[in-house]
């Protein structure tokens, strides 16, 4: 009888063992599983981000087109554009921990909040352009604190 006493408990601190060790493992898979994911999340924000406004002042590098602006208090890069022979201006800027984007007829009176929302971030900085080198230098800094900053070659030297 006793001997069957000890191999009960035997089994059972053995299955008690085996369901902690497991249960620790899942937490800690969980645990690097998130982190992970954030870790990728942030990183995709940071290079969607740059990488679409980069691409939008490729798309209208030309003479005239692109301006450095201001849009609630904050800078703002300004695209202009002739469609039918109406001129229309397109704004990207950060409002509202958002980086933000407006199309508008040229002339009408904006607020900040009309722009569509693109991805969320803290503030767009136009640090510098060098006429002499073309260089149009630009800090994000992303929802989560993280900077990022691009160097764009800028062929319209009217900014």
């Amino acid at each position: 009888m006793r001997r069957h006493f000890y191999d009960i408990v035997f089994t059972l601190v053995l299955f008690t063992l085996y369901t902690t060790v497991s249960l620790v493992l899942v937490d800690i898979g969980a645990h690097v599983y998130l982190t992970a994911s954030d870790t990728m999340n942030s990183n995709y924000d940071q290079r969607t981000s740059v990488l679409y406004v980069a691409q939008r002042i490729r798309q209208n590098d030309s003479s005239g087109h692109i301006r450095i602006d201001q849009m609630g208090g904050s800078d703002a890069i300004v695209f202009t554009d002739v469609v039918s022979g109406s001129v229309y201006e397109t704004w990207i800027y950060v409002s509202d921990g958002q980086l933000r984007e407006l199309l508008i007829s040229a002339g009408t009176e904006i607020d900040p909040d009309y722009g569509q929302a693109i991805m969320p971030m803290q503030s767009m900085v136009i640090n510098q352009y060098d006429r002499a080198s073309g260089l149009l230098t630009i800090t994000f800094t992303m929802a989560d604190g993280k900077t990022s900053q691009i160097d764009i070659y800028v062929k319209s030297s009217e900014l």
